[in-house]
């Protein structure tokens, strides 16, 4: 096991790990400072006892070639791609914390594992802990150098590495919200919203608030989430007429949810990126996600 005063080498040694399997943002937050954000029942601690960091990375799921495309199928794809990345070097992150340093780790769930759409912990909280960002307007965590176009991971451990600080100053709002909202009260993202989801307001350069409504979401983020395979298989069953539910199944609709769940697994797969699209911040850094 590494001695204390060897935590800034384990530190640095471990960002060049991430960073070695392109993560673009890395941070370490003390389990202290992620407690502070979150509930007693969805903290570090729940899922590690004795955890004492929580180490977080980002990626982009889409490459800029699928950012740029007309369709969202294609952003789409891209980005469960993309996911697996994350779920390996978490993987492999985590051994290497217990093989070659001798801490314990775990990775942290960031999607809901008791059926419903809340998270087991907040990749949010944990990022904004490890000062890689803010929430915004769009609710989003808001990265300075790429916007709201990161993805997070998070890793608990009883390695007491030296944490980051949070960030004082909140990427959200950029120059051009300010201005579109001083004309016209609203911004990039709330005026392109679909589904309404996100609402909110601006004090001068201060998100004064922000609304997120997750059922509104849901439909346009998680259209190819399980839900909407339970949902269809519901109709199936409710159907008596043998040739009416033979005709559901193999329709359009059902045989569309069953692909999704092919291409995403049960995690689903995210098919509106607007809002992340549409942000200024970190816009000019798309080339070189």
């Amino acid at each position: 096991m590494y001695a204390m005063n060897s935590m800034a080498e384990m530190r640095e040694e471990i960002q060049s790990l991430v960073q070695d399997h392109g993560a673009l943002v890395f941070g370490v937050a003390s389990v202290e400072e992620v407690d502070k954000r979150t509930p007693v029942e969805h903290r570090p601690g729940n899922f590690l006892q004795g955890a004492k960091s929580v180490i977080v990375f980002g990626f982009t799921l889409s490459t800029a070639g699928a950012i740029r495309a007309p369709e969202a199928t294609t952003q789409s794809i891209s980005a469960h791609h993309g996911m697996k990345r994350i779920f390996a070097l978490n993987a492999v992150l985590s051994h290497t914390l217990e093989k070659k340093y001798g801490y314990f780790a775990t990775g942290l769930p960031g999607l809901p594992t008791t059926g419903d759409f809340d998270p087991s912990i907040s990749l949010k909280a944990c990022a904004e802990a490890a000062g890689l960002g803010r929430r915004g307007l769009s609710s989003l965590i808001i990265n300075p150098q790429f916007g709201p176009r990161v993805f997070y991971s998070a890793i608990a451990t009883t390695a007491p590495l030296p944490p980051d600080e949070p960030l004082e100053k909140n990427p959200c709002p950029h120059p051009e919200c300010m201005a579109q909202w001083e004309k016209e009260g609203t911004t990039p993202c709330l005026a392109a919203c679909p589904a309404e989801a996100i609402s909110g307001e601006l004090r001068g350069r201060t998100v004064a608030r922000a609304v997120y409504n997750q059922t509104r979401c849901q439909p346009y983020a998680l259209s190819s989430h399980i839900e909407r395979f339970t949902k269809s298989l519901e109709t199936v069953l409710d159907e008596k007429d043998a040739m009416k539910r033979k005709m559901i199944l193999y329709g359009t609709e059902f045989q569309r949810c069953l692909y999704d769940l092919y291409w995403s697994g049960i995690e689903g797969r995210g098919t509106c990126w607007i809002c992340m699209n549409v942000c200024p911040v970190g816009r000019e850094n798309i080339q070189l996600l």
